[in-house]
């Protein structure tokens, strides 16, 4: 029928001291944080919407949607209370009410016809997630739980909902033909997480779960982020000033892009291009190697190459699997691992520096087609903004009072630790 439907931010306590300004303490920590997602406009979603459509569930939420209407337009759909012949009829009433409110409010037609042809579309992506869960009925399992929550997750915020049953028949597919090649996680416990919120909790939790305990093993690289918009060429701290930016979750961005005058935007990365397509956000930061294989350069025209934070990746085992291995296994792949780092570093680095990369990848016969990141994204329409020392230090000095915020933080010696890496890295 055309509409975007997406779900409110609640992924987050960020918000909540901002939503108890209004709210009772003792309501449900997601009431809160999705009202202050709201009420604070950290949430791009809630921004663009047109109408936020709730319902009578708890008294908690009626509240909340009784403030959220000062923001936005709200419908409060009258939930029947039991599974009666009574509640049917009131139910079948509020529907036909939601509709001619919609059809009044956006001036369109809501036909039998569409209705059914968008029930059939939702029941066959639901019909494709049940195919890819049956595969978790492998043991060993094909992938994680991490892993099938941010396909199931992510697919919530995929516009064009038609697409979405052959992309995961595909995956489903590729999965099942994997594991019938061997390819699949090693024999683990599974550990069944209810009660647990959608979204960013729900994967902290797993992730916890997931990752508990490591052995590192060596470095990788993604390489520097650079910044990507649709706006305008940022070459200043002031270029930024009220520009919507994706960022990764951490606070440490969060506040660096704050001290900018951006309005940094918390973002999972399965949610990103489509608020990118959709214009929910203006620009993003991400290495530049990644831009071209999404496509970035059909809706954002500039790049900013700043260097801004280099992206490390650690290469990391499960202790417990770790001592399985005997000695010279452990020694073989402790050998691959880091033989695995200063590839993906070659790979992260290559068109970047001083040729070292480019040496390297042709020694090991692993060249990769693209090995000029500038021109080819000059290529396709993208202007790339490469910036000056002294335009750098601007940023640079704009953002000191985070780094000495987050001095304490982290720890005074291993920042100095770090600066004293990149001073002798600078002289070189």
């Amino acid at each position: 029928m055309g509409a975007a439907v997406v779900g409110l931010c609640s992924t987050s306590d960020e918000t909540i001291p901002a939503a108890e300004e209004d709210l009772p303490k003792n309501l449900c920590p997601l009431i809160k944080s999705s009202y202050g997602f709201a009420k604070t406009d950290k949430c791009p979603f809630f921004y663009f919407s047109d109408v936020v459509v709730g319902e009578t569930t708890c008294d908690g939420k009626k509240k909340m949607y009784e403030y959220m209407s000062e923001f936005k337009p709200v419908y409060l759909m009258e939930l029947p209370n039991r599974q009666t012949e009574e509640g049917l009829i009131l139910w079948k009433k509020e529907i036909i009410r939601f509709k001619e409110y919609l059809e009044e409010k956006f001036e369109i037609e809501i036909t039998e016809e569409k209705i059914r042809e968008a029930a059939h579309t939702m029941n066959e992506v639901r019909n494709s997630m049940k195919r890819l869960s049956a595969l978790m009925a492998y043991d060993p399992a094909p992938a994680t739980g991490l892993d099938m929550f941010h396909v199931m997750y992510g697919s919530t915020f995929k516009f064009d909902k038609s697409v979405i049953p052959s992309e995961v028949d595909a995956l489903t597919k590729q999965l099942d033909d994997e594991y019938a090649q061997g390819k699949h996680l090693d024999k683990r416990p599974r550990i069944l997480v209810t009660g647990c919120p959608i979204g960013g909790a729900t994967e902290k939790v797993i992730k916890a779960i997931e990752d508990k305990g490591v052995k590192f093993l060596a470095f990788g690289e993604n390489g520097f982020r650079e910044l990507t918009n649709s706006k305008k060429a940022i070459r200043t701290p002031d270029d930024l000033t009220g520009m919507k930016i994706r960022v990764v979750g951490s606070p440490l961005f969060l506040d660096t892009f704050r001290a900018l005058g951006a309005n940094p935007v918390n973002m999972n990365w399965s949610d990103t291009m489509a608020a990118i397509q959709q214009g929910v956000v203006d620009g993003q930061e991400n290495p530049i190697s990644t831009f071209y294989p999404v496509k970035m350069h059909d809706y954002h025209k500039f790049m900013t190459d700043w260097h801004y934070v280099v992206d490390p990746t650690l290469y990391v085992v499960n202790p417990a699997v770790w001592k399985s291995f005997s000695a010279e296994d452990q020694k073989m792949i402790q050998a691959a691992a880091v033989e695995a780092g200063k590839y993906m570093i070659g790979l992260a680095r290559i068109g970047l520096d001083d040729g070292t990369a480019q040496k390297y990848l042709e020694s090991i016969g692993k060249v990769p087609e693209i090995t000029d990141w500038y021109g080819t994204l000059k290529s396709v329409g993208m202007e790339v903004a490469i910036l000056t020392p002294e335009e750098t230090k601007a940023f640079a000095d704009k953002t000191a009072p985070v780094l000495e915020a987050w001095k304490s933080k982290v720890g005074e010696e291993l920042v100095k630790a770090a600066e004293a890496d990149m001073a002798s890295v600078v002289k070189k």
